[in-house]
């Protein structure tokens, strides 16, 4: 987001104003999950899983449905594609894990009376 706003990389689409927007939005989502993470709330595990089929299935569209227009858009926006894919998939996938469970289930322990 910022090298498109900055102008280092071709806007698709957009304005540079409605690209911030989404991108702040996005970051503050993502801010609120983490943080939640963090404090072990379960139900945000389920959130991120949302986002994620979501996310993926606009991605997959791109690239699978409409692979000309994958190939359209500059190199650098391919590359941070197929890299959110890995590090989300690699991040859905360890938080439901039987220790990711466990860890989430100790907050619940923690604080019963």
């Amino acid at each position: 987001m910022t090298v498109q706003v900055l102008g280092w990389v071709p806007l698709v689409g957009s304005t540079p104003g409605m690209t911030a927007i989404i991108g702040l939005a996005t970051a503050g989502l993502l801010a609120v999950v983490a943080i939640s993470i963090g404090a072990r709330h379960g139900w945000v595990r389920w959130l991120f899983a949302v986002i994620y089929v979501i996310g993926t299935l606009g991605a997959m569209v791109l690239v699978v449905i409409a692979p000309e227009a994958f190939r359209g858009i500059p190199t650098v926006l391919q590359a941070n594609v197929v890299a959110q894919f890995i590090l989300q998939t690699a991040a859905l996938i360890l938080m439901f894990t039987s220790s990711s469970r466990h860890w989430f289930a100790t907050r619940r322990a923690e604080n019963a009376p």
